[in-house]
């Protein structure tokens, strides 16, 4: 596993928040890198660190050779609330799926 591409940027939202959550003892691969003017960086990412990035930064994550890479990604949006079911963008902006979208008070709870 890992996000290879070294052009990816996190669409939309303003600010990035990644937390390693494993034990990176034994990981083989899995670096986070960033791609800037100076060209490929990579960072030091231990249990328990945050990185905070402009999410329009981009980002890569190296090859995962051996080992467990748990992190928790955060993305701080500007604006309301996002009920899209898809970080698809388009599927997102063009809102095709507000049309299913119900208001809370008009939802009725399973049977059970």
């Amino acid at each position: 596993g890992g996000l290879l591409s070294r052009r990816h940027r996190d669409e939309g939202s303003l600010l990035t928040i990644d937390l390693m959550l494993a034990d990176v003892a034994g990981l083989r691969g899995g670096v986070f890198h960033t791609l800037g003017a100076d060209g490929l960086a990579a960072h030091a990412f231990e249990r328990g660190d945050a990185t905070f990035f402009l999410s329009q930064k981009m980002h890569s994550v190296s090859r995962l050779d051996a080992g467990e890479r748990r992190v928790l990604v955060l993305e701080l949006w500007e604006g309301g609330e996002n009920h899209a079911p898809s970080r698809d963008e388009p599927h997102r902006w063009e809102g095709d799926w507000r049309e299913d979208l119900q208001p809370a008070d008009s939802v009725q709870a399973p049977r059970v």
